[in-house]
C-alpha cells in the first residue's frame, strides 16, 4: 500500500507516485502540515501528465479538503497500451480545491504543473 513517502508537492512540477490510503481526513498527512499523501491547499493546474503507467492502470486524482478526501473528480482514466503516457492540457490554467490521488495503480506516477501566473 501507498505510503505518501515518494510524493513531491510544492514544486512548480509536482510528482504523485504514492497512492493515499487514509479512508478518512488525517491532518498529519495533508501536505499544509508537513504531510505528503494529500494537499487541501487551492493548485491552478497548467498541465497533468501521466508517465510510467501498464495496460490496465487506472489513475485517478480527486480534488480534496479538510472535511473530505474525494470530492469532484479532477482525473478519471483507466489507460491502455498505445496511450499510456496521457497529458491534459489547461491552457487558461484549472483551479482546484486540493488535490487527493485516490489511484496510481502499479508503476503509475502524476506529474501536475502549477501555473506561476
Amino acid at each position: 500500500m501507498a505510503t505518501g513517502d515518494n510524493n513531491k508537492w510544492g514544486r512548480q512540477v509536482m510528482i504523485l507516485a504514492d497512492q493515499n490510503d487514509d479512508g478518512s481526513y488525517d491532518a498529519d498527512n495533508d501536505v499544509v502540515n508537513g504531510g505528503a499523501k494529500y494537499s487541501s491547499l487551492k493548485y491552478k493546474i497548467d498541465k497533468i501528465a501521466i508517465i510510467d503507467a501498464a495496460n490496465g492502470d487506472t489513475v485517478k486524482l480527486d480534488q480534496c479538503d479538510t472535511s473530505s478526501l474525494a470530492t469532484y473528480n479532477i482525473i478519471d482514466v483507466d489507460l491502455e497500451t498505445g496511450d499510456l503516457n496521457k497529458v491534459y492540457d489547461f491552457p487558461n490554467g484549472l483551479w482546484v480545491k486540493g488535490i487527493c490521488p485516490t489511484t496510481l495503480q502499479n508503476s503509475s506516477k502524476v506529474l501536475i504543473y502549477q501555473s506561476m501566473k
